[in-house]
């Protein structure tokens, strides 16, 4: 989401950022309450909001197929112990800079989600290799 932030901050209109408050709202709420599932759903629309927004046709369309494939490895991710609140964390960041319209903080908080949840998709991805070592001896 690194590049789709500054792209919303410089070009959504007020109803995309009205869209963005409605969805995180809900996010928050399904995040705060460990609805997994539900969080993953709402994560996936409010990036999709971010992606409208920022009104750059041809990335929108890479980080969607790319999303649409990486999908098992989000909810594996989001469903770490842990990562629900962090994912609220970061995710509240993004916001709040996208609706102040701080270039600058949307992508430093972008890039961070990013790298948080790619750490966090190899440590259960590494974990699952040994489990499934140990299982196949």
């Amino acid at each position: 989401m690194g590049k789709p932030a500054p792209g919303f901050v410089l070009r959504a209109s007020s109803s995309h950022v009205k869209k963005l408050q409605e969805v995180f709202q809900r996010l928050k709420t399904a995040a705060e309450n460990g609805k997994v599932d539900e969080t993953l759903d709402l994560s996936t629309e409010f990036y999709n909001v971010i992606l409208d927004g920022s009104a750059n046709k041809v990335l929108s369309s890479m980080l969607t197929q790319l999303h649409n494939r990486i999908v098992l490895l989000r909810k594996t991710s989001m469903s770490e112990a842990g990562r629900l609140p962090e994912t609220l964390d970061e995710l509240t960041r993004i916001y709040h800079a996208l609706c102040d319209r701080d270039e600058t903080a949307a992508s430093k908080a972008s890039m961070h989600h990013v790298r948080q949840a790619s750490r966090t998709a190899l440590r259960v991805m590494r974990h699952a290799s040994v489990l499934d070592g140990r299982t196949n001896k």
